[in-house]
């Protein structure tokens, strides 16, 4: 990392001035040795100068050539380090994107029934089957139609059947209970379920709603899971990095790389992904750590909601209309 490597380089240049400042002492020796002071010679002839500097280096020379040699030996665990560190980089980066690429095969494979209402001479339930990215958008039409049919109490249900038959009787076409019916049938909604909806919190109302639908279409289950693991493991592996580092300059640096990567997994998901995504956190709260720790879903407006009420969690930074 750039602070590790600073660091290096600071105490190299501290070595080479120590060994140079030795050199520089050693050749000034016999200089040193053989000037006379006050008629004083410390050495008559330059042959036991000789003899002097071969014996006062060689020892020198010795503990520098041990003192390079553990510097070498050093900065090659440093570089086995870093090529470690590198690797594990690259099979990171090589599993994420294998990871993304799954993720995307798992949309275009899903495959499943969703309810379908047509109206001929009455209302009727037709089971479509829907395929890939058509599948998020039918999907989000049939909890829109879990979340209008529990909002529905029975007093208004009555004054909808009123109405139905005066709309009837003129030939005009209205909301129609019959609708609401056929929904409560393929969802199994019942007056239990509808008691607990209208009785509980704005929180609990999403997770029983999105909890109906997600019974009846189970087949969404393997998309979530598998993004939450891809999730997770980003999660872990962010963990690792920090602990690694301690507490350091280089934390932002490695909250924004994730944070990156979360971007990737975002980009590839369309609006109705995250309506569903956002929906599911209600249901599956494990994953919703990890969506609002990398922001998944700060690019989704408040208007794409089933309802605007829905928007309960400040965390998620919900994009909402001046």
């Amino acid at each position: 990392m750039k602070y590790h490597a600073n660091k290096a380089d600071t105490e190299q240049a501290n070595i080479v001035i120590l060994i140079s400042v030795i050199l520089c002492f050693i050749s000034s020796i016999p200089d040193l040795a053989t000037r006379v002071c006050k008629d004083i010679s410390l050495f008559n002839e330059h042959g036991q100068i000789g003899d002097t500097i071969g014996g006062c280096t060689a020892p020198i020379i010795g503990v520098i050539s041990i003192v390079l040699l553990c510097i070498t030996l050093r900065e090659q665990q440093v570089f086995n380090k870093e090529q470690c560190r590198s690797n594990e980089e690259q099979h990171f980066n090589d599993m994420f994107f294998n990871l993304l690429k799954e993720q995307r095969d798992i949309v275009h494979d899903l495959n499943g029934y969703m309810l379908s209402i047509v109206r001929e001479e009455k209302y009727e339930m037709q089971k479509t089957n829907v395929k890939g990215v058509q599948f998020f958008q039918n999907a989000k039409e049939n909890l829109r139609r879990v979340f209008d049919s529990l909002d529905l109490d029975s007093k208004q249900r009555s004054t909808m059947v009123l109405y139905e038959l005066i709309g009837d009787k003129k030939g005009m076409y209205t909301s129609s209970s019959s609708n609401m019916d056929i929904t409560d049938q393929f969802y199994g909604i019942n007056d239990r379920i509808r008691q607990g909806y209208e009785s509980s919190s704005i929180e609990k109302r999403i997770e029983i709603a999105y909890k109906t639908f997600y019974k009846s279409q189970t087949e969404i289950g393997h998309y979530f899971r598998h993004l939450y693991h891809i999730l997770k493991w980003m999660y872990e592996r962010e963990i690792e990095d920090l602990e690694k580092i301690g507490k350091s300059d280089n934390t932002d640096f490695i909250h924004k790389k994730y944070f990156q990567y979360a971007r990737f997994i975002q980009a590839q998901m369309s609006d109705t992904e995250l309506v569903l995504l956002f929906y599911d956190t209600f249901m599956f709260p494990k994953i919703k750590k990890f969506v609002i720790h990398y922001k998944l879903l700060d690019n989704l407006w408040e208007t794409s909601l089933l309802n605007k009420e829905h928007n309960c969690f400040p965390e998620y930074n919900i994009l909402k209309m001046a």
